[in-house]
């Protein structure tokens, strides 16, 4: 009995033992736990609180073509491009249409020296050059080789005068003949050439001249071609001045400004250069002046009437006003009638128009009309 109760304190003892054997562990594992919890969260705020690197975006770590949608985004690249060329060739055109008269005007004369130098049966000069140039590198190769040749030949003589056996003597001195025969040959060659160079030359400084006459006379062209243009368009201005002058009959200053607008626009449409407009506005300026002179006085002589007629009206009416107040004061008063008699024959004299008011007021018996 006594055995077992040994047994049974035992066995407690033992399990008491392994309970807070793994309740330490297990707290162990608890501390361990939370004090990786901690130093997590110590890093997140330490995360927190280190300044927020610039945002990248996805496509930009890795090649254009390794993209999901890479062919959709070079699409619309090219399409941008395409659209910023479309722009750029458009202010092109439009930059061509505000000044591309004078490139125009330099193609025309280009084509008229062509056909007048047809004509005239004008060589082009950088043909004639071409020609020379040719000439002068043929001849340079020439003498080159004439110098080579040269050299060989004073060789074979030397080798000739040297030499003992009369067989290779005969061979050295075959071709010894060779090479004079070669060497004459290349002189000539050399001489036609240089004589072909000179034929050129000659003709160059001809064609020079040609082309010279040929500005000349393009020169004299344009310039009666200018002066026919300058009379064409000081006849649309003087017909237009005209115009101008009947629409601002009493306005100097809108007359002006609407004629110097239109020489601008004849100017434009005429393609005529500043120089050319200036002459035209100065060949103008004579009738402007004249004209403006012309509407200043008729303006003017408006004016004045306008104040002569005003007068007139102030006039009148002061003078209906008293004649009124004295027909009412001299009502009955037959006396004050004669007197304002001459008055009333002066008003008549001065506003006939509205003398029979006068009357009426005064008390004659004047029919309404």
């Amino acid at each position: 009995m006594r055995a077992l109760v040994w047994l049974l304190i035992a066995l407690y003892i033992t399990c008491v033992s392994s309970t807070s054997v793994g309740s330490s562990e297990l707290e162990e594992d608890v501390l361990v736990e939370d004090a990786t919890t901690l130093e997590d969260n110590t890093e997140e705020f330490e995360l927190e609180d280190k300044p927020k690197h610039a945002h990248k975006h996805w496509y930009a770590k890795r090649n254009w073509w390794l993209q999901r949608h890479w062919y959709k985004q070079w699409r619309r690249q090219m399409r941008k491009w395409q659209r910023k060329q479309q722009r750029k060739a458009k202010w092109v055109s439009r930059m061509k249409e505000s000044n591309g008269h004078r490139y125009r005007d330099y193609l025309r004369l280009k084509r008229a020296k062509r056909t007048l130098q047809k004509q005239l049966h004008i060589r082009s000069v950088a043909a004639i050059q071409a020609k020379v140039l040719r000439a002068s590198s043929r001849m340079d190769t020439n003498r080159r080789i004439f110098k080579g040749l040269k050299k060989q030949i004073v060789m074979k003589i030397e080798l000739i005068q040297k030499e003992q056996d009369p067989k290779k003597k005969q061979e050295l001195t075959t071709e010894l003949k060779a090479l004079v025969e070669q060497s004459k040959r290349i002189r000539k060659m050399i001489v036609k050439t240089a004589v072909r160079e000179g034929k050129h030359f000659t003709q160059l400084i001809a064609a020079k001249k040609a082309h010279k006459m040929v500005k000349r006379i393009l020169k004299a062209k344009r310039r009666v071609g200018l002066e026919k243009k300058v009379l064409k368009a000081l006849n649309i201005a003087d017909m237009k001045i005209g115009r101008i002058a009947e629409k601002n009959k009493y306005n100097a200053k809108r007359f002006q400004k609407q004629t110097a607008r239109m020489i601008k626009r004849i100017c434009k449409r005429m393609r005529l250069g500043k120089k050319t407009c200036k002459k035209l506005a100065m060949k103008l300026h004579g009738k402007v002046k004249h004209i403006s002179k012309k509407i200043m006085r008729r303006y003017n002589k408006k004016q004045d009437q306008l104040k002569k007629n005003l007068e007139k009206r102030i006039e009148g009416k002061m003078v209906r006003k008293t004649v009124k107040g004295m027909a009412k004061k001299s009502e009955h008063n037959y006396q004050a009638i004669a007197k304002y008699r001459d008055v009333l024959d002066v008003t008549c004299k001065m506003d006939p128009k509205s003398c029979d008011f006068f009357r009426r007021s005064m008390g004659d018996m004047v029919p309404m009309l």
